[in-house]
């Protein structure tokens, strides 16, 4: 299957967004990273099942983890992706893409739109515990609506259990180094 955003929705998706080209989801499975938690393989299913899952209901209030490491950008675009699936399902949707900064200020928080996604984006395995608290509040907030939560640099389980110590219930991974070596010298 090849995620392509076919429209822009609105002005709430960043323009950097679409900097990623249109790719193939072919996940692999995947290890926990965190020191924190068991080692753990995660298979390639399970980010298949989230995302058929997503697909049959894009309005189900689930946690969506996408992650990317290094980088974010297909992380990304596949959230771009999603919030075109959730518009097709619903033509008066109203999503926000927020992402995340610094500083004490939370603007959705304070004025609490009425909104039918919200995607969270700007987190990264090493955020700030502000960034880390907002992201938290906002999902805590808005629970009666799917929530996605685009990070880079960590895998989706850790991040979402180590970090915002929150339920995931959907997961997409996508790493440029699935596999670790490691070298010994005799």
């Amino acid at each position: 299957m090849v995620i392509r955003v076919k429209q822009r929705i609105g002005s709430s998706i960043p323009g950097y967004v679409f900097k990623q080209a249109p790719f193939k989801f072919d996940p692999v499975p995947f290890g926990t990273e965190s020191e924190r938690l068991n080692e753990r393989i995660f298979d390639a299913d399970i980010q298949l099942d989230s995302l058929n899952t997503y697909t049959e209901n894009p309005k189900i209030p689930v946690v969506y983890c996408v992650s990317g490491s290094p980088s974010d950008s297909k992380a990304l675009y596949f959230a771009a992706y999603l919030a075109e699936l959730h518009y097709k399902a619903n033509k008066f949707s109203k999503i926000n893409w927020c992402p995340i900064y610094g500083g004490f200020k939370n603007e959705l928080l304070d004025s609490s739109p009425s909104l039918s996604l919200l995607i969270l984006s700007n987190l990264a395995a090493n955020s700030t515990a502000v960034k880390l608290e907002k992201a938290r509040d906002l999902l805590v907030h808005y629970s009666s609506i799917p929530r996605i939560v685009v990070v880079a640099g960590e895998d989706p389980v850790s991040f979402m259990t180590t970090k915002l110590h929150m339920p995931i219930h959907a997961m997409a991974y996508f790493s440029e180094n699935l596999i670790k070596t490691r070298m010994e010298v005799i």
